[in-house]
């Protein structure tokens, strides 16, 4: 056998090999007690961590794993949920939830080119791009790449990517408008990898009052917004032009101590920035949101 053909032979197994990698599902998403990811930006500033620090099995099976988020650019921490369904459907949630409807946001194993229905609006479509092989922290895995947009009658549009990687899982994200991050340090089953940086979390909601930044953000049609109550109370979340003008009321009503979110779908606005107030009792917020038609 020829050289170049040696050559094109073994690209032609690499590439077939590794488009099949099935996974043992699971291994792309580790989550025992204690597991810890930490992400930063190109620029070496720290973006977020995520730590485990619960997780139990229903009695179908379904995983439910507790983690604290710390996002370090606005300097809080909270309480998520990942949800793992049938050993290789995984979702993201603010609460506790047997997933019902909702798309799943990773299926561990997936193929190459297969598709399916997520819950990251305004992005329902979710497609594996890439299935190869990577070297993180000295270690040779597999890796499967995923893209998140939507499609129509012609054409398919990608905006965000995440790319997950075996015995390690999230190791790259570029989730717009934010720049890409990497994992730059992690600790998976009581072994460390990389560089970390001690994260103090004195602040886990719901021990306070806060309402999230929206997401998607800027975005159409729709937004999630988000807010944590650290008790019952009386809440008023409403929306503001940048005149001071309101636009709707989204809620006005007593809710429970907890996690809240609500669908925003402003099609009676024009584009523009426009602002979202929560007061609840004595507190008060107020951020920004951009609509982009």
């Amino acid at each position: 056998m020829r050289p170049l053909q040696i050559i094109f032979l073994c690209l032609f197994l690499h590439s077939f090999l590794f488009s099949q990698v099935d996974s043992s599902a699971e291994s792309f998403f580790p989550h025992h007690v204690g597991n810890l990811w930490q992400y930063r930006f190109p620029i070496g500033a720290l973006a977020w961590t995520e730590k485990i620090d619960s997780v139990f099995v229903d009695t179908v099976g379904t995983i439910f794993i507790r983690f604290i988020y710390t996002n370090h650019d606005v300097n809080y921490s909270t309480h998520l949920w990942y949800i793992i369904k049938d050993s290789n459907l995984v979702y993201r949630d603010l609460l506790p939830r047997i997933p019902q409807n909702d798309g799943p946001l990773y299926k561990l194993d997936a193929k190459l080119g297969e598709t399916w229905q997520t819950i990251i609006d305004p992005y329902p479509i979710a497609k594996i791009n890439a299935i190869d092989s990577i070297s993180i922290f000295g270690h040779l895995v597999n890796y499967k790449e995923i893209f998140y947009g939507w499609a129509n009658s012609s054409d398919s549009i990608w905006w965000n990517k995440r790319t997950i990687a075996e015995g390690f899982g999230l190791i790259r994200a570029e989730l717009e408008p934010m720049p890409e991050v990497y994992l730059s340090g992690a600790i998976i089953n009581n072994v460390q990898y990389g560089f970390l940086v001690s994260v103090p979390y004195q602040k886990i909601l719901p021990e306070d009052f806060i309402l999230h930044q929206n997401y998607p953000n800027p975005f159409n049609p729709s937004t999630t917004i988000s807010y944590q109550l650290p008790e019952k109370n009386f809440v008023n979340l409403r929306v503001f032009d940048m005149l001071g003008r309101e636009v709707a009321l989204l809620v006005n009503e007593e809710k429970e101590k907890g996690s809240h979110q609500i669908r925003f779908t402003p099609t009676h606005l024009s584009s523009g920035v426009y602002l979202v107030r929560l007061t609840a009792g004595n507190f008060s917020q107020t951020t920004k949101i951009i609509y982009s038609k």
